[in-house]
Order: structure tokens, then C-alpha cells, then sequence
């Protein structure tokens, strides 16, 4: 979608490289801890900083996590939040100020958005072949469920069919 650079951190080193396989010269990534983000995004845009960070880390994540991708953020930046930790995070107002950064918490997208994009991956636009779907039908709900607790990052989807 026009994006020329993205930046992937986490702690899991071959799920990292999984993303990096997507697009090579496109997704650098990092694993969390190697290096302050900070500069390793910075060398990687002039100085500048990344315009987006969609923050997803989950419950039980330190909030030195999200701090550090708001810090790789360059003047008028955003941090969008979809995972929904659970530790308060404190953030530097003052800085948040001067640098014109915003944060933005969001429930992944809306309806309208949703639509979109279906539309997107029936006409090919949006390739979502990276994915694995493992598909139960309803009457093995609770297989799905269990199935929720073994997915592979973010590369794996339960769905749940009506038959």
C-alpha cells in the first residue's frame, strides 16, 4: 500500500525472519533487546525516525517495550496500540508535545474497514497468502479455542465455520 520501509521488532527470532521473508527489501527487522531501537530505526531513515508504529504488544509486556518504538518515532509521528497491554504506560508528556507525536489506541479496525478489506483480497490487491487458517466447525468450539493458545505469532488464524 505504498509503504516503502517497514520496521519489525520482537523477541522471537525466527518469526522475525518469517516477516522479513515477505518482502526482503522492504521489512528490516530487529529482535527485541539486540540494540535501543531508537537508533537502529534513525540510522535506517536519515535520522528521522519512523512516521507509524503500530504497537501490538499483549498483556504481560513491559511497558520498556512500547516506550522504545514511541522513542524511534520521528517529529509528528504516531503510535497506534493493538494489543492492548496491560501495564500502565508513562509517558513524557513534554516530549509527546514538542515532537507533535500522538498516540492513538484503536480496536484494530471498523466495520467500513473490514469491508474494505475483503474487497481488497477478492480483486488481488491484498495478498493475505502469508497466513494459515486452521478452519473448525462450530460443533469443535472448543478445539478452536485450545488451538488459540498454539498459534505461531501473528501468521495464524483460527476461524470458526458454520456448516
Amino acid at each position: 500500500m505504498g509503504v516503502t520501509k517497514i520496521f519489525g521488532v520482537a523477541r522471537d527470532k525466527k518469526l522475525l525472519e518469517r516477516l522479513r521473508a515477505i518482502a526482503p527489501s522492504r521489512i528490516h527487522v530487529i529482535s527485541a533487546g539486540d540494540r535501543p531501537l531508537d537508533e537502529w530505526v534513525r540510522e535506517r531513515t536519515d535520522g528521522l525516525g519512523a512516521d507509524i508504529f503500530i504497537d501490538a504488544v499483549g498483556p504481560g509486556a513491559p511497558s520498556s517495550t512500547s516506550l522504545a518504538g514511541i522513542n524511534a518515532l520521528r517529529r509528528g509521528g504516531r503510535m497506534v496500540d493493538i494489543g492492548g497491554m496491560a501495564e500502565p504506560l508513562p509517558l513524557e508528556m513534554f516530549r509527546l508535545m514538542c515532537f507533535q507525536i500522538s498516540v492513538i489506541g484503536s480496536l484494530w479496525f471498523d466495520v467500513a474497514e473490514g469491508q474494505d478489506m475483503v474487497e481488497m483480497a477478492a480483486a488481488g490487491t491484498l495478498d493475505l497468502s502469508v497466513f494459515e487458517h486452521e478452519r473448525y466447525p462450530l460443533r469443535d468450539i472448543s478445539k478452536a479455542l485450545e488451538a488459540v493458545d498454539r498459534r505461531t505469532g501473528g501468521f495464524s488464524n483460527v476461524v470458526i465455520v458454520h456448516e
